[in-house]
């Protein structure tokens, strides 16, 4: 088969049309996903990563879409490429992925894009390059253990082979798991509405608890940058070769006003440290508007300094609360956790979610000359 790989232009502005291969590079997510996942919580629009890649303040993506020669139609392409950059921090990292359209594998398509995302990476000048990528569960006597000795994947699947015979290193897995929904009135939605009491109480008077849906007020985007910089060293990274993120209120507010561009919708929950007013943990739920049934759990952090009170588990029985009455269509939740995030990972199973696939983090470090 011969192949055309065709490079997506970086938009002018988030308010200009969308390219139609933006439409071609959300269809081969999209069909991947569901070949996968079994559906399309996870799958960005087009819209959403048009509007993505139109502010390249703080990181720089080159896209590529893979098509049969000669043709263009959205749903004609056959694989995808990424190479993504941060620009205020990180400056040593580059992450990239490719994806080949599940009808077509083993057809050359990923070997036709790899060329143009090594170029790209080597003139990046990056060394340290990431791929996260999605694995099922195994428990084979020839598993794949990950660095950190926490997490297996089957090393013979054609993308963990082909991800270490071009040098990469399983560092670190992220277990995927999913919590359906109760119904409304079903005896767990009573269990987390006491246990939400009862963490509320062991917080104690000196932790104020605060929910917003949508962005959250100016006066809080620096306390919140605080607590997104802390979170870029404190969250369990293995030997990935992460360094502290950069943020400030003004990262916070470009943050929140992409969001809203690309159709989110989210709810968070927060808590301030009434003696000193500093934000000290939060968490966020988000989903794309259009599509308010899967629900993806972003971040969840305590600052070290205020660990021990229950505030994880409080600003997540919270924010399900939340959820229920701001997003009643939702139906599933989707949440990651390090494997070994014990704390966190305890929570969400108590809770409820169940395992659903592993993300694996892989690594190569290379040199520049």
């Amino acid at each position: 088969m011969n192949i055309d790989i065709v490079p997506i232009p970086a938009p002018a502005s988030a308010d200009a049309p969308v390219d139609p291969l933006y439409e071609a590079y959300a269809h081969v997510f999209r069909v991947e996903d569901i070949d996968f996942f079994g559906n399309d919580d996870l799958a960005s629009t087009a819209h959403e990563r048009h509007v993505e890649d139109s502010d390249q303040t703080y990181h720089r993506a080159q896209r590529w879409v893979a098509f049969p020669e000669g043709e263009r139609a959205p749903a004609s392409a056959i694989g995808l490429a990424f190479v993504e950059l941060t620009l205020t921090d990180n400056t040593h990292l580059a992450m990239a992925h490719i994806v080949t359209h599940p009808a077509h594998r083993g057809r050359g398509v990923a070997a036709s894009l790899l060329p143009t995302v090594e170029a790209a990476l080597r003139e990046s000048g990056r060394t340290s390059i990431q791929v996260w990528a999605n694995h099922h569960p195994y428990q084979g006597g020839d598993a794949l253990s990950a660095k950190t000795g926490v997490g297996q994947i089957d090393p013979k699947t054609p993308q963990a082979h082909w991800l270490r015979t071009l040098g990469f290193e399983l560092e670190q897995t992220e277990r995927h798991s999913v919590l359906a929904i109760p119904a409304e009135g079903d005896q767990w939605w009573r269990e987390l509405a006491e246990r939400k009491e009862r963490d509320t109480a062991t917080a104690g008077d000196e932790y104020e608890l605060l929910q917003w849906k949508g962005g959250i007020p100016p006066e809080f985007h620096d306390g919140y940058a605080r607590l997104r910089e802390r979170m870029s060293v404190d969250a369990p990274s293995a030997e990935l070769d992460f360094e502290e993120e950069k943020w400030d209120a003004e990262r916070i507010a470009k943050g929140i006003e992409q969001r809203t561009q690309s159709g989110y919708e989210w709810v968070s929950a927060f808590v301030r440290h009434t003696p000193s007013g500093a934000l000290v943990a939060y968490t966020e739920m988000m989903w794309p508007g259009e599509r308010p049934a899967g629900v993806w759990q972003m971040d969840t952090f305590v600052h070290g300094e205020h660990r021990g009170h229950r505030l994880g588990a409080l600003v997540k029985a919270a924010n399900l609360e939340f959820l229920r009455r701001e997003n009643p269509a939702a139906e599933r939740i989707h949440t990651w956790n390090a494997g070994e995030n014990e704390y966190m990972l305890a929570i969400n199973v108590e809770l409820g979610f169940a395992p659903a696939s592993i993300e694996g983090g892989w690594q190569k470090r290379v040199t520049t000359d």
